[in-house]
Formats: structure tokens, C-alpha cells, sequence
């Protein structure tokens, strides 16, 4: 988990908008949701996280395979 937590740490709280490698981005979050949702982890707030899953929906991202995979499992468990 340690290593999810460093490659978030450097755009956590920056816009999606203002980032490069949002695919990338957007799956490690994705992946660091669920990981904090099932071991009960809050190294971030959710509500700054949760605007590069929107961000990808409103991009239509979620036709890649591992993106769609990840966010399958945020529907149930993160409010957005």
C-alpha cells in the first residue's frame, strides 16, 4: 500500500485538469479507493480523489480495460 500511497501523494490535490498521465492517475486512485475502503486506510480525503474518477467518466475514459475494472468496484462503495 506503501508504494500506491507514494505515486499519489505528488497530485492528490491538484485538479485533474491540470495533470498529464490522467489514465495512469486515475487508475492508481481508483485502485488506492477501494485498498483504503476494504482496510479502512485514509492517507487522503476522498472528496479530493473522487474528482478523477468524474473527470473520467466525463471523458468517456472507462472504455479502458483496467480503468472500467477498477471503478467497477468504487460504484458500490464510494459516494460520487
Amino acid at each position: 500500500m506503501d508504494w500506491l500511497i507514494n505515486h499519489i501523494t505528488p497530485f492528490y490535490h491538484r485538479s485533474p485538469r491540470d495533470e498529464s498521465d490522467l489514465e495512469d492517475k486515475t487508475i492508481g486512485v481508483a485502485a488506492y479507493l477501494i485498498a483504503a475502503e476494504s482496510f479502512g486506510i485514509e492517507a487522503f480525503p476522498s472528496d479530493l480523489l473522487i474528482d478523477y474518477i468524474e473527470y473520467a467518466e466525463k471523458q468517456s475514459w472507462f472504455d479502458d480495460t483496467y480503468l472500467s475494472f477498477f471503478c467497477n468496484f468504487l460504484k458500490d462503495k464510494i459516494q460520487a
